[in-house]
């Protein structure tokens, strides 16, 4: 074998070749034309479902009161805006104060 990489001794052709189970596994699973992993915004209504389980989340964190904001508001935080590019869909910015 001719590889275009360094290589630290032989390859072995066999190991290169797909398995049984890979190729089981590609056929098993149909391609997906759309990418809805990088997508910017979530299929649901994020907020929402928080604002619904806002009782059971201040139950489980054990905590007197829990603020659920937007971060589109005009009324963010000055300490909140620092983070703001780092929030994604599907992963909320948390902000204790005490």
């Amino acid at each position: 074998m001719n590889a275009k990489w360094p290589t630290a001794g032989k390859v072995d052709q066999s190991s290169l070749r797909p398995t049984h189970t890979i190729i089981f596994i590609a056929h098993s699973y149909p391609s997906r034309n759309d990418i809805t992993s990088l997508d910017q915004y979530l299929s649901f209504d994020e907020y929402e479902i928080l604002q619904l389980n806002q009782n059971y989340l201040r139950r489980t964190l054990n905590v007197e009161q829990l603020d659920i904001r937007l971060t589109d508001d005009n009324n963010t935080d000055t300490t909140m805006l620092n983070y703001l590019e780092d929030i994604v869909p599907d992963k909320p910015f948390v902000h204790l104060r005490h």
